[in-house]
């Protein structure tokens, strides 16, 4: 028999193989790996050339050619598993299975018009073509973490100052230190005899004898007989007006001292609010005032500086309190004053110092904290006096203190709160665990419509909800809301028709039958281009319960708004019936 090769328009065998030219192993393996054939799967054949001691070129078996770069190769066809020839080309005569079992019993065979027929016997063995390079010993330094910057920002919280900053940041001062100490103490009566001399000398000299009149004063202030010592003094222009301010603030400091505590505490309120401050002293609502020394009122600096949490966690312990009688009510009213003009002055933290530590009145500072935008301040307050973690979430929420407040819906239990504010800062899987929570807690208590909700806008679950709203109509929990949201996932006429078909076939019973009449009668108002189905469930529903409530038949009217003789039709019905 003798074969030959003839071209022809189209490949008649599959294409499995494919004739690498060239003569050296190096440049088969870089062709193999350019089209990225494992060579652990394919088998290689050498093909001899015509001239003797040379090669053409490699065949390339057991491969699959899909698309890629072939054209520095030539595709091979496999005609019946036992010979290869080239693509676009026809062997003749045909070969049966038979006899190409009969002519090439063993080996492949190469058919090509370059180098005729050849046996391909021996596939080349690749690992005895390649060397592995001695691998050398190294040392592999680790290079430092580089700062990565984030391509786009997914969350922004504020992070919260913690709590021991913001109360050690201002203690009160014990009272019982000792004035020998850095403390600031004002000095203290009651006046000498000598003190008390001096003070009314100056009155007089002054003219601020309760007798003397402001007619008898000169410019300067000078009573009369401060004029004649000034005269027999000799004391005239800068000379008697540095000697007057001195003596001025003497008479000052004297009268000063001479009053009460309490007095002198309010003059400071009123004069210097800054300053009298730091010596003011907590209310408390029994009429007392808290931080004295063995039942005394001092004017003791009690507070380093001012800031809002100036007490300390031992507060009033231990130090007793202090009997202010009728100058209780002046002091806190002297107080609600200064809170005032702060607030005035924008001075929003002394404001709130003032109501907190000196009134007590947490409402009032934590009002004026989150009006102000405050709010970790105010949380803080809400913790640790009022203990009220809500209100201190709901701070922190607003601070944008994320984390702190996911802590405390944590404790509160608020699963969709806290699922909320997961979010916010990208937390998505944890998000949902408590989305999920609430979803139980609300399949628990029948509020199935609600618990969908969340599948369907915070969790982005549709399957879920839709699930859940038809558990709520099968447990008879809200059915026809149920149900209604149910169909509103239905926008297309083919899709809508198809979740109704499901339902009258599979969730009606007649035990809900006429709940489901209602629906039908509502999505027929609302779905013109669908009411054909919805029609003839109605018609069937209708029959169904005729024998119970023949008044069901004026329901009818309701499917056919245009049909004036079914009006007819179903009074004639009922009377007959």
């Amino acid at each position: 028999m003798e074969l030959k090769l003839q071209p022809h328009k189209k490949n008649t065998h599959p294409l499995l193989a494919i004739l690498i030219r060239g003569s050296g192993v190096e440049f088969w393996l870089q062709e193999i790996k350019r089209l990225r054939f494992d060579t652990s799967e394919i088998r290689m054949f050498p093909v001899p050339d015509i001239t003797p001691n040379s090669i053409y070129g490699c065949v390339v078996v057991g491969i699959q050619l899909g698309h890629g770069d072939f054209q520095s190769v030539e595709k091979l066809q496999m005609v019946n598993g036992k010979i290869l020839i080239p693509e676009f080309s026809i062997l003749q005569p045909l070969l049966s299975h038979k006899d190409a079992d009969d002519l090439f019993r063993e080996n492949l065979h190469l058919m090509h018009p370059a180098v005729g027929l050849v046996e391909l016997s021996a596939p080349l063995q690749i690992q005895d073509h390649i060397q592995t390079p001695a691998l050398k010993s190294y040392y592999a330094r680790q290079p430092l973490k580089k700062e990565v910057y984030p391509e786009r920002i997914l969350a922004f919280q504020i992070k919260p100052v913690a709590k021991e900053e913001i109360f050690n940041a201002l203690k009160e001062k014990d009272s019982d230190e000792s004035t020998s100490s850095t403390q600031k103490k004002i000095e203290e009566g009651p006046l000498s005899t000598g003190e008390k001399l001096k003070l009314e000398g100056l009155k007089l000299f002054f003219g601020n004898n309760e007798n003397q009149g402001q007619s008898d004063l000169d410019s300067k202030g000078l009573s009369l007989m401060g004029k004649v010592i000034a005269k027999l003094g000799g004391l005239f222009g800068e000379k008697l007006d540095n000697m007057m301010d001195s003596l001025h603030q003497d008479m000052k400091d004297l009268e000063f001292r001479n009053k009460k505590k309490v007095d002198q505490l309010m003059d400071m309120l009123k004069n210097d609010p800054d300053e009298a401050l730091k010596y003011a002293i907590p209310l408390d609502n029994s009429g007392t005032s808290r931080g004295g020394n063995n039942g005394l009122f001092s004017l003791n600096e009690r507070w380093s500086s001012i800031d809002l949490f100036g007490r300390s966690s031992s507060m009033g312990s231990g130090r007793g309190s202090v009997q202010i009688g009728d100058h209780f009510q002046k002091l806190r009213q002297q107080y609600h004053e200064m809170a005032l003009n702060f607030m005035k002055r924008k001075e929003f933290l002394k404001a709130a110092f003032v109501y907190l530590n000196l009134l007590g009145d947490y409402s009032n500072a934590t009002r004026i904290l989150e009006e102000n935008g405050f709010y970790s301040e105010a949380a803080t307050i809400y913790l640790e006096h009022v203990k009220n973690k809500n209100k201190a979430a709901e701070c922190y929420e607003k601070g944008k203190i994320y984390d702190e407040a996911i802590k405390l819906y944590k404790e509160l239990n608020l699963f969709e709160k806290t699922g909320d504010l997961l979010l916010k800062v990208h937390r998505r899987a944890e998000a949902n665990e408590y989305y999920q929570k609430e979803i139980d807690n609300q399949i628990k208590t029948r509020r199935y419509l609600s618990a969908s909700k969340i599948f369907q806008f915070k969790m982005n679950d549709q399957t879920g909800a839709k699930s859940c709203l038809l558990t709520g109509w099968r447990n008879q929990a809200d059915p026809k809301d149920c149900l209604l949201n149910y169909l509103q996932f239905f926008d297309k006429k083919e899709d809508f028709e198809n979740a109704l078909d499901y339902v009258f076939k599979n969730e009606v019973t007649p035990y809900n039958q006429t709940t489901y009449l209602g629906i039908l009668e509502h999505s027929f108002k609302n779905h013109k281009n669908k009411q054909e189905l919805i029609r003839s469930q109605a018609y069937e529903i209708i029959a169904r319960s005729l024998h119970k409530d023949k008044k069901l038949i004026h329901k009818l009217e309701l499917f056919n708004p245009t049909d004036k003789q079914i009006f007819k039709d179903t009074g004639r019905f009922l009377r007959q019936s």
